[in-house]
């Protein structure tokens, strides 16, 4: 997070459909909390109303792994958690989770590489030998032969096409 220099634990919550920091947490790394408009309700695990509403939020700044992305958190009471990571920094962040040892890492971007492949390929299974033509240079180069059973298709100005559904 911009500001603070050392990992945090967090827990993700994929049933959460906000993200959420604990205000003394916020307070204590002089993260700013801005005031809502208006209260928000919380419904909790247990499917009961939080007792206090959320009254303000924090625009977090988040860098891992050479990436830097943005998110909104709801300052709530955690107890002994920091940060809840809920379905809004999982769709932000799509980490991959490794269920079995309990890490999570995100995804690099990866530069795209040029290259070339040989369009002639060497070793041609003999099954698809009789189709190497179609796969050629010089049969996309022409169109073919007009047929007895070509289809006219008829252009009309100003008609749009049909939309598909």
């Amino acid at each position: 997070m911009e500001g603070i220099t050392d990992t945090q634990t967090a827990l993700i919550d994929s049933g959460s459909s906000a993200n959420f920091i604990d205000p003394q947490f916020a307070h204590l790394h002089n993260i700013p909390l801005i005031e809502l408009d208006s209260p928000c309700s919380v419904i909790g695990i247990n499917e009961k109303q939080v007792h206090n509403p959320i009254c303000f939020k924090a625009c977090l700044v988040f860098s891992s792994q050479n990436r830097q992305f943005s998110a909104i958190f709801y300052a709530l009471p955690l107890g002994n958690r920091n940060l809840i990571l809920g379905t809004p920094w999982l769709k932000l962040a799509n980490p991959d989770i490794d269920w079995t040892t309990m890490e999570v890492s995100l995804r690099l971007a990866t530069e795209a590489q040029a290259g070339s492949i040989n369009p002639e390929p060497q070793n041609l299974p003999v099954e698809f030998q009789e189709f190497q033509k179609v796969f050629s240079e010089e049969f996309f180069t022409t169109l073919p032969e007009h047929c007895p059973y070509d289809i006219a298709i008829d252009l009309e100005e100003d008609k749009q096409c049909p939309r598909c559904l």
